[in-house]
């Protein structure tokens, strides 16, 4: 017995289930389904969605990694001032020119030298 029918059945008395009345039922069975059609079909939906996001945070985690280990690897010949993003902000660091790896925050010379001050 579905919902749709157990609903009707509380709500219209056994004499009155006439053929208007089960068309009706058949109808809320059909709309019942559709919307759990729906729902399902979205949980699919969040499902995938779910996953690719995962898919791309191991990418990014993955890529992290092996950046890490180039800019370990490099020896820093010569560096520049850049803004760099941190904490959701545009900062002033020196980085490596070669491999954009952040070193230092700038001193008084650097920020000078390049016509900060």
């Amino acid at each position: 017995m579905t919902f749709a029918s157990i609903i009707v059945n509380l709500i219209i008395p056994t004499g009155f289930k006439s053929p208007c009345n089960m068309e009706r039922i058949e109808y809320l069975e059909r709309q019942q389904h559709t919307s759990l059609m729906k729902n399902d079909n979205e949980k699919d939906k969040d499902s995938e969605l779910q996953d690719e996001a995962k898919r791309l945070q191991d990418q990014i985690k993955d890529v992290k990694q092996e950046l890490k280990e180039v800019q370990d690897k490099c020896r820093h010949p010569k560096e520049e001032l850049s803004f760099v993003e941190e904490k959701d902000s545009q900062q002033l660091r020196v980085i490596c020119s070669v491999c954009k790896k952040v070193l230092r925050y700038p001193g008084e010379n650097d920020l000078e030298e390049n016509g900060y001050k």
